[in-house]
């Protein structure tokens, strides 16, 4: 996503930073929470008055949400944040979250854009992923003990319908997010006969578990459109989304386009053609 936000990933007992839009983290939290806890009621009220944030204290939104000054301020930390002040800086920069999704859709006769740049998309995609990689990937899926998947909590519905497809033939994939409960023991347990692939169009995810990543004692992929040598020195192979779109961020960006919305799903989608391909029954 576009903006700044922090979640605790711990590996090995040390935490990460996880910098994504402010907002994706609260939809998480509201997402995964029943109604009445405490948390979705401050995310939700945090949600709501996103725009006023930054004007807004402590105190205030601990009385309009009719919890403790100490709740808010364990809610802060659960979802990476040290204080409200940085919560506030963050809110403040949402208008750049925003700008984005503006600018993907604000264009004349959309419906024929949209056409034309799915069309284009599939065209370079397929360009980029040649059989014979998308068949080494396969292998490598079905070689290993455990494959993990790893995606931001936001961009993951693609990945559970691989994950489906996957488990229909017979093969379980673990789907980890940045938000996943199991994540730390999970990662910790990964072995040289394992695999694990980040999806990451955009490569903000990417680079937000990129320490992570360097850590693992496992075979590592990497799909994404980002080709800064910060990703590419991290994983042994990695699945370049576009010829045409290739940028080279060493630090979160804000990019929403076609192949970051609908790339992963294509992309995969191919993945497992070749899977089916290469060892149906």
């Amino acid at each position: 996503m576009t903006e700044e936000y922090t979640v605790s990933f711990l590996v090995d007992n040390r935490s990460r930073d996880l910098k994504f839009n402010i907002a994706t983290t609260l939809l998480t939290v509201v997402n995964h929470s029943d109604v009445n806890d405490t948390n979705f009621i401050i995310a939700r009220f945090l949600l709501d008055n996103i725009d006023r944030l930054s004007s807004m204290s402590i105190y205030s939104v601990a009385d309009e949400c009719y919890v403790s000054r100490s709740s808010i301020q364990r809610f802060l930390k659960q979802i990476g944040y040290d204080s409200f002040t940085s919560i506030k800086e963050s809110a403040s920069k949402f208008h750049e979250h925003q700008k984005s999704f503006a600018a993907s859709t604000n264009i004349p006769d959309y419906e024929t854009f949209l056409n034309n740049q799915l069309s284009t998309m599939s065209y370079d995609i397929n360009a980029m992923a040649e059989a014979r990689d998308l068949r080494i990937l396969a292998n490598m899926i079905k070689e290993s003990e455990k494959c993990v998947f790893l995606s931001a909590d936001g961009s993951s519905y693609s990945i559970h319908s691989f994950q489906e497809s996957m488990m229909a033939f017979g093969k379980f994939i673990w789907l980890l997010t940045g938000t996943s409960d199991n994540t730390v023991n999970i990662l910790n347990d990964l072995g040289p006969r394992d695999l694990v692939v980040t999806c990451s169009a955009s490569g903000n995810y990417a680079l937000a578990i990129n320490k992570t990543i360097h850590e693992l004692n496992c075979r590592k992929s990497l799909i994404t459109l980002n080709r800064t040598p910060l990703l590419a020195n991290n994983y042994n192979k990695i699945y370049y989304l576009s010829s045409k779109i290739t940028p080279s961020n060493n630090s979160h960006t804000p990019i929403r386009n076609v192949y970051t919305r609908y790339g992963m799903t294509y992309f995969l989608d191919l993945l497992f053609h070749y899977y089916y391909e290469s060892f149906k029954t």
